[in-house]
């Protein structure tokens, strides 16, 4: 482990609170009592004032069996005054081999 981060104290608090290292990783636990990684909690994208997942996102087009990759990002939303947080949602795809669809 490591004992924070050098020249910000704050950040350091913040990550070790109540005596535990906080990553910002989401996780979920299964039945069975297996942990999987599910998103970073910094990866959401803020639209209309909801937090969208990137990974639920991105798994919901990956169902499409022309997707290979996939990812979900963040862009500013033209509609809405600069610096108020308010994103779009951009995928960026990777077609299968052979795939015929497009944008």
């Amino acid at each position: 482990m490591n004992s924070g981060y050098r020249g910000m104290p704050e950040a350091t608090a913040k990550a070790w609170a109540h005596g535990w290292f906080h990553t910002g990783d989401q996780f979920i636990e299964d039945a069975e009592g297996n942990f999987y990684f599910v998103d970073r909690v910094k990866d959401a994208i803020r639209r209309r004032g909801e937090n969208i997942s990137s990974f639920e996102v991105e798994q919901d087009v990956l169902a499409h069996p022309e997707v290979e990759y996939v990812a979900a990002v963040a862009v500013p939303n033209p509609d809405v005054a600069a610096g108020t947080g308010d994103e779009e949602v951009k995928v960026v795809v990777v077609r299968s081999e052979g795939s015929g669809f497009d944008a």
